[in-house]
């Protein structure tokens, strides 16, 4: 366990730092009429392609980057990402607390296909092919500052113990066009299967 939370935090340490350290987060779109919808561009330019478009009234719209003036904001739409303007987005407040994770969040990877989410108090992994395993959360950490992205989750079900490190890191799912702010590291020891690693991405809102 002591190697395994060594690795851990040596990951944490060496977590992107270009990144905007407000990112990933989730936003409202304000000041679009309502009868209109906030165009998604395939660059950070208004003479570029619209590749989407996303409610007046939406909630919940997760950013995972920017441009380095700000004006424009990286998020999703579909199974592709692109760009809208920054002067139309709102941060919401309270997404990020210490010591817990995001409401809503999921991490997901591939070869092979299998994901997780966090519901009340739980961490649920669901492979592909397999039984949905259900660990209780022992401890979630963080580097204790406000605005850090990083978490360290260990969760155990009987013998067996996942000690999961999410980052703040640009991240592919390897499958679509979307883009991600966080990167993921699943460690499994112990149960049934034995010890293995899985790497993923993770999404905070839409």
């Amino acid at each position: 366990m002591r190697f395994t939370l060594a690795l851990c935090f040596g990951l944490l340490a060496n977590a992107a730092t270009a990144q905007n350290h407000l990112l990933p987060d989730l936003f409202s779109v304000t000041g679009v009429a309502a009868n209109d919808k906030l165009n998604i561009r395939s660059h950070p330019s208004t003479t570029s392609d619209v590749v989407g478009k996303i409610s007046p009234k939406a909630n919940n719209v997760e950013v995972v980057a920017q441009t380095e003036d700000g004006k424009w904001s990286k998020v999703n739409s579909g199974e592709s990402s692109g760009w809208v303007s920054s002067k139309f987005l709102t941060l919401q407040s309270g997404t990020w607390k210490l010591g817990a994770l995001p409401k809503g969040m999921i991490c997901s990877g591939t070869e092979p296909f299998w994901s997780v989410d966090a519901p009340d108090g739980k961490l649920s992994f669901r492979p592909m092919d397999g039984k949905t395993l259900e660990l209780e959360q022992a401890q979630i950490l963080d580097r204790n500052f406000e605005g850090d992205r990083n978490r360290v989750i260990i969760a155990n079900a009987g013998d067996q113990t996942v000690t999961a490190v999410i980052q703040q890191n640009q991240c592919s799912d390897g499958m679509s066009d979307r883009s991600f702010g966080l990167s993921s590291t699943f460690v499994f020891q112990g149960g049934k299967e034995g010890e293995n690693v899985l790497f993923g991405c993770c999404s905070i809102g839409q």
